[in-house]
């Protein structure tokens, strides 16, 4: 497994309600019952992927892409 990306970045979700959400933690356990569903998810800032990444990825037999906890939050 690698990091895709060097730079330091905060993970942002934004609800159907507009609210912004920042960091994976707050994203993934709400702070109240019933809050919005997730519309969308950025990083901020944007970064680039690493060239190790993109080497190790362009000459892979298999890549495994896993759904990750969040999931089941976009249901």
């Amino acid at each position: 497994m690698l990091p895709i990306t060097n730079t330091q970045t905060t993970l942002v979700a934004k609800l159907e309600n507009g609210e912004e959400v920042r960091g994976e933690e707050a994203i993934d356990v709400p702070e109240q019952e019933g809050r919005s569903s997730i519309q969308s998810i950025h990083l901020e800032p944007a970064v680039t992927v690493s060239p190790r990444v993109v080497d190790a990825i362009a000459t892979a037999d298999c890549i495994v892409l896993s759904m990750g906890d969040l999931y089941r939050d976009w249901e």
